[in-house]
């Protein structure tokens, strides 16, 4: 987050709206909130559990998040689904893809293998800043031209999320498992 505000910190026009994982407090990013006044923090509405798989977002938040997708020119973060979700309003997304910081368990380039971003391997679906050094350019450019990047966000997120009129997503996804299911039978007889 300190160096998108530190790169967007010239252009006194440009609010920054903050959302931080869920999962995690905004304890860590104090010290970058209280150093640019041009960061508003707006903060998820989960419901928090003990474990990671135990939090989920309330439906407050699924409207908070959509305002913020239909509002925003376009969204950063290292490692996110949320292009998808920028995805549906045709809003590019960066992702940063150099380490903030040297971390033996952790890195940007293995975050990136996650299958649901090789979901995206030959498409423009997002935008990388792959150096510190030319994002404050980069975030210039897709600020004043955003429909010049991520031109196929839609393929990617149809490729993941086709929604159709006939075949809304979870009736794909029962379809499939269905199938499984007759698969399962037909190899036991």
């Amino acid at each position: 987050m300190k160096d998108v505000a530190s790169a967007l910190a010239s252009d006194p026009q440009v609010s920054i709206l903050f959302r931080q994982v869920p999962v995690c407090t905004v304890d860590r990013y104090q010290e970058v909130l209280d150093q640019y006044p041009n960061i508003i923090h707006i903060p998820p509405k989960w419901e928090k559990g003990t474990s990671w798989m135990s939090f989920y977002p309330l439906f407050e938040d699924v409207k908070l998040l959509m305002n913020l997708c239909h509002h925003c020119e376009y969204s950063v973060n290292i490692g996110s689904t949320i292009g998808l979700d920028f995805s549906y309003f045709g809003k590019p997304t960066v992702f940063l893809a150099y380490d903030t910081v040297q971390d033996q368990h952790w890195s940007t380039e293995v975050v990136y293998q996650f299958q649901h971003f090789r979901s995206f391997e030959g498409l423009d679906a997002v935008v990388f800043a792959k150096e510190k050094s030319n994002l404050a350019t980069l975030l210039k450019q897709v600020l004043e031209n955003p429909s010049q990047f991520s031109t196929q966000k839609h393929l990617w997120r149809d490729k993941i999320a086709a929604n159709t009129e006939n075949a809304p997503s979870s009736a794909q996804i029962a379809a499939f498992l269905e199938s499984l299911l007759i698969e399962k039978e037909a190899v036991q007889e």
